[in-house]
């Protein structure tokens, strides 16, 4: 099943913001074991999955180092999208942040780049 995700990378991993309650972070606790792959808009895949473990951060410096580089790489989109997805749970009478995770994946050893 494909989940797209705006993801950075700091030189060894790639990295993701997620709600913690998500169904990905429900996976990646039962199974660690995950598959990354370039895909577009919609989700649809551009190439051929590649085997990766995923582990789930919550400490708030992780958060924040996350969120920077989110915002440093998508300066424009990012924080129009933030907007949005807040308002939307607003209106969804959610609360207005929602308990934050970091998704940091690590390609396994071998795996085509």
């Amino acid at each position: 099943m494909a989940t797209p995700v705006w993801f950075v990378s700091d030189g060894q991993r790639l990295l993701a913001l997620t709600d913690l309650h998500s169904g990905k972070v429900r996976r990646i606790r039962r199974d660690e074991r995950v598959l990354v792959a370039p895909c577009r808009v919609n989700g649809k895949l551009r190439a051929a999955p590649i085997a990766a473990r995923a582990e789930v951060l919550t400490a708030t410096a992780d958060l924040d180092r996350v969120q920077t580089l989110l915002r440093k790489r998508y300066r424009i989109s990012y924080p129009i999208v933030m907007l949005g997805y807040s308002l939307g749970r607003r209106l969804r009478g959610d609360a207005a942040v929602a308990d934050g995770a970091a998704l940091a994946i690590t390609l396994e050893q071998g795996a085509r780049r």
